[in-house]
């Protein structure tokens, strides 16, 4: 009996050792047989500990096969722990082998247990694991503690560390080793800002780098490896320290692991991305002299591919930084050369394709680039394996794509991309686990543009797509403790607008607050204030003025964290949009005086970069007897007049109009909505002189044109036109006329200013004194310098709108030059009393950009000029030289800038044809073949008024 138990033993050990040789020697296909050997030792063990052994086995047979079977193994693993417990003589293997599992399951809750199973295997004495298991056990631990910033366990990790560096760290342990504490101290750092921790991982990196020069003096790409590490360290610790000596060692050590590395180009661009990644003006600008570096010392396809792959995501940062559009181009050029090799890169570089093209859509508008992404993506999505745990990210690439198109494409809204879109976003979603935070920023960032969308173009679509997308997302406002804040306030909004709880509305606008003062200065505190604005119009009008309070108060902080010329203009822009509301509610409370000012400091400060206002101050009254502020909105239109006497204001009642983006002399909804405006601010007589400060587009409206009463507003007042109180001068300019005339009616081939000459000549005739520059003699240095020394400037030419880039406005002087709204900002005009432009939109604002507010007649005002005299649109050639030599008449004979427009409009407006030529012949002969024609054709049609037509005289403004 008893040597028939022994035999059987010995037969089991048999066994159970050749099952051992199996799982050792396993492969994929050969899981579930190995598996079944090991379900049979089980079944047969009697010994509860031998049995547990077991069954670790069947779950280290099972991690080779499918996802099922990892699940069913790790489901095995557990449960067999708990039978073992932390005295096992093999416990810290078991702990770590379990870790491991988890850790290749992959999701967030799966990756948090296998902490808490390293967290075990740290515990248990450390006589239970041999070296091999200590090593794994600190790799591991490196690499999920990160993840959830818990360091509980990092004194038993250094504990274990130190061990191995008592009793001597082999040469084929020293990368590993080294490289795994120093990651989890460097871990910690990052996470809680705990100085100690980068300090000793900066020690430790130095004792691993002269370890493995003693132990490995051979082995240069694990060496490499530790001194790129090295220098991450010290990068970061000079960024927060800023000690010289730390960048410059950080370079040196960068450049001694490319040198030594066995792919130099590889280790370079690997630099590189580390580089961008720590962030820093310092850093950034060397990542690029990194791959430059990379690119010339590299042959390989592969290596070169990956160098213009890292390029293209430098340029694409310099351009979120506040670069120019062209970074986004060199961005393209770059990723496509490396998505030419994408045999060798992979197909996933065809999404960084897709998001370079998209972000230049969006920063040009070109359709063809959103085209191209999807087109990128969408091979990208038919190429890459569908199992590819960053699959959710692709799609949310490409559905951006999509979804961008659907909403702003060439046709509005469109349904089948948004359909795709969503399709996309919902596979996104479904691929997640339920419990990554990544699901809900997917579906809070989706349903935030669908909001934004839908404010500027209701579309019930819209919504309903974004109620999809809010099913993932918590439905209380008590629920939302897992989400970021953008994505919160998204939800907030949603709701707020959408939802189906009213009652719960008054604890999302709580929300909204709370995060609007938590996030100060950022873009999700400016998100939830505006937002938590936009909700109280018309409810709560304290509410709107603490709003717009609390985005004042973030303005400093708004602009030092702008990083760009851009980013600042359109944070001063938006907040000149939400002054608007907010002037808007203190006329509601009964303060027009403060809504008046803020208005006005708003666009002082999108203007000139200052705030400041004029509003009530005396000077204002010796020029004007009133200021009239004409606001709209989306929620109505309103009116503050300031006189000396003070501030009223007004509501406008049952007015809609869409905002014109250009000037229209045929715009009759627009001309309409201004005189009700007009109207309500001066419901009976319209002051003598009459100062308008338009907010936004509304300085698009030809006001001269504007009715009133039975005239329009150019009959009862003389008029003048101002972005900003501050603009206004405080004298009228010299008294003698030094007079610079350009005449550039030739510099545009085939579209000759036939009437600037007879223009020129008459306006020299009365003005002798000043120069004139025309032809070879002009120039735009010369221009420049006429200005400095001139008091008044008189400019005949074509005038080109850029509307994506009104700094580029400009008046064209000859075939190679034009005289910009960047070179007038910068130029000296204070000795200047006035400007006349009769040249086509020199008046029109550009407002297709956010960052953009000034057209070439107030760049005129800006850079010093009293006053200035434009156009807001194309106007006929004969009428603006008709125009301008009357007006230059009239101040010939003592009239001011304001009263001359006004003079010349009227009489323009007015005279009929054949006085009009008499007129002219009373001027003096006609000295040209286009003068002559003129004045027989106006002759010929006496009793006709032929410039009537608001076309031709509503278009000239005077500024000032």
């Amino acid at each position: 009996m008893v040597r028939d138990e022994a035999e059987q033993r010995g037969a089991n050990a048999d066994r159970w050792d050749q099952a051992l040789w199996a799982l050792e020697h396993i492969r994929p296909e050969e899981s579930h047989r190995v598996a079944a050997l090991w379900r049979q030792l089980a079944d047969e063990q009697t010994d509860p500990i031998r049995r547990a052994e077991a069954i670790l086995n069947i779950a280290s047979a099972l991690e080779h096969g499918s996802i099922d079977d990892l699940q069913q193994a790790i489901t095995m693993s557990e449960g067999a722990l708990t039978l073992l417990g932390r005295r096992y003589r093999e416990a810290a293997a078991a702990y770590l082998a379990a870790a491991q599992r988890l850790i290749k399951h992959g999701t967030p809750t799966a990756r948090r247990r296998a902490l808490d199973h390293l967290h075990a295997a740290l515990a248990v004495p450390m006589t239970a694991g041999g070296r091999d298991v200590l090593i794994a056990m600190l790799t591991q631990y490196a690499t999920v503690t990160p993840e959830f910033g818990d360091f509980s366990r990092l004194a038993k990790a250094q504990r274990i560390f130190e061990k191995l560096r008592k009793f001597g760290i082999r040469r084929e342990e020293s990368l590993l080793s080294y490289g795994a504490i120093i990651s989890i101290h460097e871990a910690r750092w990052k996470a809680e800002g705990h100085r100690p921790s980068l300090g000793r991982a900066i020690k430790l990196s130095a004792e691993g780098i002269a370890h493995h020069r003693r132990t490995a003096p051979g082995a240069f790409a694990d060496l490499a490896a530790l001194l790129q590490q090295r220098a991450i360290l010290l990068l970061d610790r000079h960024e927060h320290g800023g000690v010289i000596s730390d960048l410059d060692t950080a370079l040196a050590t960068l450049r001694e692991a490319a040198e030594m590395s066995p792919d130099r180009g590889e280790m370079l661009n690997s630099l590189a991305i580390a580089l961008m990644d720590r962030g820093g003006a310092e850093a950034f600008a060397q990542a690029r002299l990194v791959v430059e570096d990379g690119l010339r010392h590299s042959t390989d396809r592969k290596t070169l591919a990956f160098l213009n792959w890292t390029m293209a995501n430098w340029h694409l940062q310099t351009h979120q930084l506040g670069g120019p559009v062209s970074s986004l181009d060199s961005a393209i050029e770059a990723i496509e050369r490396a998505a030419n090799n994408r045999d060798l890169v992979g197909d996933e570089v065809l999404f960084a394709v897709a998001h370079a093209y998209h972000d230049r859509h969006r920063a040009t508008g070109v359709l063809s680039d959103i085209d191209r992404a999807i087109e990128a993506g969408e091979l990208g999505l038919g190429s890459t394996d569908e199992r590819n745990p960053r699959r959710w990210s692709q799609e949310v690439t490409t559905a951006n794509a999509y979804q961008e198109r659907a909403l702003n494409g060439r046709f509005g809204f469109h349904a089948a991309d948004a359909d795709r879109a969503g399709a996309l976003f919902q596979s996104a979603i479904e691929r997640l686990p339920r419990d990554a935070i990544q699901r809900e920023v997917v579906a809070g960032a989706a349903m935030g543009a669908l909001i934004e969308r839908y404010t500027a173009e209701p579309d019930r679509r819209l919504i309903d797509y974004a109620a999809k997308l809010a099913l993932v997302l918590p439905k209380r406002p008590d629920a939302v403790g897992s989400l970021d804040a953008l994505t919160t306030v998204n939800l907030a909004v949603f709701h707020l607008a959408h939802g189906s709880s009213p009652e719960r509305d008054e604890d999302w606008l709580s929300l909204l607050l709370t995060i609007a003062r938590e996030h100060a200065g950022g873009e999700v505190g400016w998100l939830a204030a505006s937002n938590y604005m936009h909700r109280n119009v018309g409810r709560n009008w304290h509410a709107v003025v603490e709003a717009f309070e609390i985005l004042e108060s973030q303005r400093a902080s708004r602009l030092t964290a702008a990083l760009g010329t851009r980013e600042r203009a359109m944070v001063l822009r938006r907040e000149q949009s939400v002054a608007a509301f907010a002037g808007l509610a203190l006329l509601h409370l009964g303060r027009p005086d403060t809504a008046a000012r803020l208005i006005d400091n708003s666009q002082a400060a999108l203007l000139l970069g200052h705030r400041g206002s004029n509003v009530g101050d005396e000077h204002i009254w010796s020029t004007f007897d009133a200021a009239f502020y004409p606001v709209w909105t989306r929620y109505g239109a309103y009116v503050l007049v300031a006189t000396s006497a003070g501030v009223t204001g007004a509501p406008v009642p049952d007015i809609e109009f869409q905002l014109p983006d250009q000037p229209s002399p045929t715009d009759a909804a627009t001309l309409q909505a201004a005189a009700a405006m007009v109207a309500s601010a001066f419901p009976m007589q319209l002051p003598p002189r009459l100062l308008i400060v338009p907010s936004g587009r509304l300085s698009s409206i030809p006001w001269a044109a504007v009715t009133h009463g039975s005239g329009t507003l150019i009959d009862g007042t003389t008029l003048a036109v101002l972005p900003t109180t501050q603009l206004l001068a405080d004298h009228e300019g010299p008294s003698d006329a030094n007079v610079l005339i350009v005449d550039a009616g030739h510099a545009v081939p085939g579209s000759t200013l036939k009437h600037a000459a007879a223009e020129t000549r008459q306006i020299r005739a009365w003005m002798p004194r000043g120069r004139d520059l025309a032809g070879a003699g002009l120039s735009l240095n010369a221009v420049l310098k006429e200005l400095q020394t001139s008091t008044i400037a008189h400019f005949a030419c074509h005038g080109f709108m850029e509307t994506e880039n009104p700094l580029n406005t400009r008046l064209i002087l000859n075939a190679q030059e034009a005289l910009t709204v960047s070179d007038i900002l910068v130029a000296d005009c204070s000795g200047l009393s006035l400007v006349v432009l009769s040249a086509c939109q020199s008046a029109v604002h550009g407002h297709e950009l956010e960052d953009e507010f000034t057209s070439v007649g107030v760049a005129f005002l800006s850079a010093g000029a009293c006053s200035a005299v434009g156009t807001l649109w194309n106007v006929n050639d004969a009428a603006a030289s008709l125009f301008s030599r009357r007006m230059f008449e009239a101040i010939g004979r003592g009239a001011t800038p304001r009263d001359a427009v006004r003079i010349a409009q009227i009489w323009l407006r007015d005279t009929k044809n054949g006085e009009i030529a008499n007129w002219l012949d009373g001027l003096g002969p006609a000295n040209n073949e286009a003068d002559r024609s003129l004045r027989l054709a106006l002759q010929n049609s006496a009793d006709t008024i032929g410039f009537g037509h608001v076309k031709h005289w509503g278009a000239f403004i005077c500024y000032g």
